[in-house]
């Protein structure tokens, strides 16, 4: 899995020169490329053999101890037909999160999959740039995605010009829409991934969900060293325990006891 120039472009994101903890990345020449995972024809297989019948997600926060099983879980979850391939795919998965944080010179990885039916929720792209996902809350981060089955995540390079103009819509979908309503965008080939840049305010990469017209699994790893993984889910307890989580939480449950 991953050719050589796969190597040399996972390992471009980071300067290895660097004597503190957390890596420093290098610059891209575009906020986002795309690049062959070099799969096997075994491999190839098990994803055409991959049924998908649930709406699902599963996340992961470096925990590796169970993550085979937990991921062959996962995909056993998808749909029953699953059960013959999940081990084979819950390899292929593994394999690629591996891969990415090898390359990427970095110690663990912030890793989410979800899994998606058909429907219209993305028809008009979500256009947006994805901020920071780890302290410290500077520069340049850097997130690999991977569309297993289904359409592909879409991108456009934001011309420079445009983004003052894109960064004061502050993602707003509507707004956001009508400003990039005749652009091309472009999307990762099947066999392909995408790393891409988050956080900067100059060079984060714009995208969007795609079309969801096809049944979708799509997996992401933003790779990180244990200590800013510590920070983020430190972070996250805390805004799970305050007072605007918590209201919003009453407030979906009120919606939901009302259906």
């Amino acid at each position: 899995m991953f050719s050589d120039s796969t190597f040399k472009l996972l390992n471009s994101l980071t300067d290895k020169t660097t004597k503190s903890e957390e890596k420093s990345p290098s610059k891209l020449e575009s906020p986002f490329v795309f690049f062959d995972l070099n799969l096997s024809s075994e491999q190839k297989s098990t994803l055409a053999a991959l049924k998908i019948s649930q709406d699902e997600s599963f996340e992961n926060n470096g925990n590796f101890k169970n993550i085979l099983t937990d991921i062959e879980k996962f995909i056993s979850a998808l749909d029953k037909q699953n059960a013959e391939i999940s081990v084979k795919m819950a390899e292929l998965i593994l394999e690629i999160i591996n891969k990415v944080i090898s390359e990427m010179r970095q110690e663990s990885a912030w890793i989410v999959m979800r899994s998606s039916q058909p429907n219209d929720a993305f028809k008009d792209p979500r256009w947006h740039t994805d901020g920071f996902y780890f302290p410290p809350y500077e520069g340049e981060q850097f997130k690999v995605v991977v569309t297993l089955a289904g359409p592909g995540t879409l991108f456009y390079n934001l011309p420079d010009q445009q983004r003052e103009t894109f960064n004061s819509l502050n993602n707003d979908r509507v707004n956001t829409k009508k400003m990039l309503e005749n652009i091309t965008p472009v999307s990762p080939a099947s066999g392909q991934g995408a790393a891409f840049i988050a956080g900067s305010k100059t060079r984060a990469a714009v995208h969007s969900e795609p079309y969801i017209n096809s049944a979708r699994l799509f997996l992401a790893v933003a790779p990180c060293s244990h200590t800013q993984l510590d920070a983020r889910l430190e972070a996250q307890k805390k805004f799970e325990s305050s007072p605007e989580y918590l209201e919003l939480l009453s407030k979906m449950q009120k919606s939901f006891s009302m259906k």
